[in-house]
């Protein structure tokens, strides 16, 4: 029963310790510089649902041109948040373009309007789901929940395995060096 048990908890181990090594790739990934330009970013908010749901991950090109249904990344008032709507109408005014955006869930369009410098990129591809775990390490406890305990963890087991085989090789010393001073016994006598 033990041993049945115990084979359940490794399988299960493995099983988290694979979904944690995918996640912090994924981190990873979303931190560095993808090729031809292609940004992740994780969905935090409904106003895009149901087209794009909360905690979603979502992958964005740069364009030189947007046009009218065009889901787009934008910068906002704040440097570190993004905001992801659609484009509901694009404009020519004074020689320079300006979009109107909404998300799909608002009632109504968005109060300030977007300049094309203000766009990051249009949105070409989502993941359901899988910007929670994103959205969650960049916080300190997801940080040490995702990146320093299993880290750790990893750290720890890879010491236990040198200690072991350090006293394997250790233990094998003693008893070659017993035989040969037995032999050299036998030949006294």
């Amino acid at each position: 029963m033990i041993s049945k048990i115990g084979k359940l908890l490794k399988i299960i181990g493995d099983v988290l310790f694979v979904i944690l090594i995918i996640i912090m790739l994924i981190v990873g990934i979303s931190l560095l510089p993808l090729p031809k330009n292609y940004k992740i970013y994780s969905v935090t908010s409904g106003s895009m649902s149901p087209t794009i749901k909360v905690g979603s991950l979502i992958i964005i090109k740069p364009l030189s041109t947007y046009s009218v249904n065009d889901i787009v990344t934008m910068k906002t008032s704040e440097p570190k948040k993004t905001l992801t709507h659609r484009i509901i109408e694009k404009i020519a005014k004074n020689k320079q373009i300006i979009f109107e955006t909404k998300g799909d869930a608002n009632k109504s369009k968005d109060i300030q309007s977007l300049l094309p410098q203000n766009i990051i990129g249009k949105v070409f591809f989502t993941i359901p789901y899988l910007g929670f775990p994103i959205s969650y390490s960049k916080t300190l406890p997801g940080l040490i929940f995702l990146i320093i305990i299993p880290a750790t963890i990893i750290i720890y087991s890879e010491i236990i395995n040198i200690k072991n085989e350090l006293i394997n090789l250790l233990s094998k010393k003693p008893t070659f060096a017993k035989k040969a001073s037995v032999g050299k016994k036998k030949n006294k006598s």
